[in-house]
């Protein structure tokens, strides 16, 4: 694989407004960098013997859930993206090459993605293969293939979400120095 510099982040959101009428609520979840971490985690800074456990995909998916049922009842619209690096960090991520990521990501109804640096780890075959078993699209605008010189085709540039009259692009940028890390 081969990629083209670019400077932007890893996901840039760009909000097409409607020419006339009243705007919309849009909200947007936004998690990167889980690496793999589906459990609770302790508070680093808890001074109990025990330490306090805070986070993980059963508190993602609490949140998720609440924060779509309060938006969908003021009429607006929910979306949760992710900037990757969910395929490195833990044992159970390692021994399934980031499938189980994929099956939670699945299962919380992620509406897309870009790539992280980890996600290449277990190398591009496995990468293409989990995520064909997403029920979300992968987008990223400038990662190539090095046999074609095109774009991963596994992968969109963007995507549009139409919600009541606007159209919401959402663009998936991945750092140039990913493949080095």
């Amino acid at each position: 694989m081969k990629h083209r510099p670019f400077f932007f982040g890893l996901l840039v959101f760009l909000f097409l407004l409607p020419l006339q009428g009243e705007g919309v609520k849009v909200v947007i979840v936004h998690t990167s960098d889980a690496h793999g971490h589906i459990g609770p985690q302790p508070y680093p800074v808890s001074h109990r013997p025990a330490p306090v456990l805070l986070g993980g995909y059963p508190s993602l998916k609490t949140f998720l859930h609440q924060t779509k049922l309060n938006t969908y009842k003021e009429g607006g619209l929910p979306i949760w993206l992710d900037s990757g690096d969910f395929f490195q960090g833990t044992p159970i991520v390692s021994k399934t090459k980031g499938s189980c990521m994929v099956d939670f990501l699945n299962a919380l109804s992620l509406v897309t993605t870009t790539l992280g640096n980890h996600d290449f780890d277990y190398g591009y075959v496995n990468l293409k293969k989990q995520f064909s078993r997403a029920n979300f699209p992968v987008v990223d605008c400038n990662i190539f293939e090095a046999a074609s010189g095109r774009l991963i085709p596994w992968a969109k540039p963007y995507i549009i979400i139409p919600f009541k009259g606007v159209k919401i692009g959402i663009i998936g940028i991945t750092t140039p120095d990913s493949w080095r890390t």
